[in-house]
């Protein structure tokens, strides 16, 4: 658990321009059909796009990758491997169903392989995984209310993800961990493909770059931070995760697929986060211990930047603002949540300042 925060400097380092990468031209909206719940409409809707599949397995392909810095043994990296892989078979499978007109089969089919995804995680970084991935849903809630113009029908998907938030909340308070944890990764899949698409390669590119190094920032001062506090076995697999998944995101990015890397790099942010206040149980005193790191940093990147802010610096302080006043907003009414947008101003004003 995290004790007290204290600002560090920044880390300097390459990026250029802004958020989060392209999404697809508006997909068709799910069929109606009774008989599916909720959720099955949106995966089944989801089905049709090769890379929702991979943005459900990127969620645990990357600790399989560094099984060994991560700290996974021999156990539980067969056992995550066998339920990914098994987990991609079902995805074919619901796809194959879908084409031939079999929607329940295919949903059933779908749910099974979120299910998979879940477990594999579970195994792969332990019991807190499933609490991590609901609250990813609730990170992601945090990005759609903060930058609405950034997604494809930003209403639609910010009702869609509370929705599934509540779903899955009520499904790990009951304790069924595979139903809660599928549920967020459904989550990830929605979002993912919402996210609003840019046609510009050169734009394209930009922002990839700047996102890759946002996570590195983050990853940066996650480390720095649990340096100076200490941290324990399992705030340290969500740190190497982290820097896992930053990892993945620069491969990405040097073999062209900027919108891999922004995911990835995605990840690696929310990730280096979950080491710092572990999934499960953020208290009100770690968010506000959050809270002073950012309120701290961003009073600095004014200073250091002063008038002299470039267009794109100045934006991104707008916008660490924002993400600033979004979280305090969430703590005064009680929902600890704010955590995110708080965290992501803190990275925000560490690269601006460094």
């Amino acid at each position: 658990m995290m004790k007290k925060l204290s600002s560090r400097g920044a880390l300097s380092l390459l990026g250029t321009v802004v958020f989060a990468a392209c999404a697809d031209d508006g997909p068709l909206a799910p069929s109606v059909n009774q008989s599916l719940a909720f959720e099955d409409e949106i995966a089944l809707e989801l089905l049709a796009d090769p890379e929702g599949v991979e943005v459900a397995l990127a969620t645990v392909e990357v600790d399989l990758g560094g099984a060994t810095r991560i700290g996974i043994d021999q156990g539980g990296l067969a056992a995550a491997t066998e339920l990914a892989t098994e987990a991609r078979v079902r995805y074919a499978e619901a796809r194959a169903s879908l084409e031939i007109g079999q929607r329940d089969r295919a949903a059933d089919q779908a749910r099974e392989a979120r299910r998979l995804v879940a477990r594999a995680a579970e195994a792969a970084r332990g019991r807190h995984m499933a609490a991590a991935l609901v609250e990813r849903i609730e990170d992601l809630q945090a990005l759609v209310d903060d930058d609405p113009d950034g997604y494809d029908r930003a209403e639609g998907l910010a009702s869609e993800l509370r929705r599934l938030a509540e779903s899955a909340r009520g499904a790990l308070d009951a304790g069924d961990r595979d139903r809660a944890g599928g549920l967020g990764v459904l989550a990830e899949q929605r979002h993912r493909d919402r996210v609003r698409r840019v046609t510009d390669v050169d734009t394209r590119l930009a922002r990839a770059r700047l996102a890759v190094a946002l996570g590195g920032t983050a990853v940066g001062l996650a480390s720095g931070i649990l340096e100076d506090q200490g941290a324990d076995e399992e705030q340290l697999r969500f740190l190497a995760a982290a820097r896992e998944y930053l990892a993945g995101a620069e491969r990405a990015l040097a073999a062209g697929e900027p919108r891999r890397a922004v995911h990835l790099a995605e990840l690696a942010q929310w990730s280096a986060l979950k080491a710092l206040v572990l999934p499960g149980g953020v208290t009100m005193e770690e968010a506000r211990a959050v809270e002073r790191l950012a309120v701290g940093l961003y009073e600095r990147a004014v200073v250091v930047l002063g008038d002299g802010a470039t267009p794109l610096q100045a934006e991104l302080l707008g916008r660490a603002r924002r993400h600033i006043a979004h979280g305090q907003q969430l703590l005064e009414e009680g929902y600890v949540r704010g955590v995110a947008p708080l965290w992501r101003a803190a990275v925000l004003c560490t690269w601006l300042i460094g």
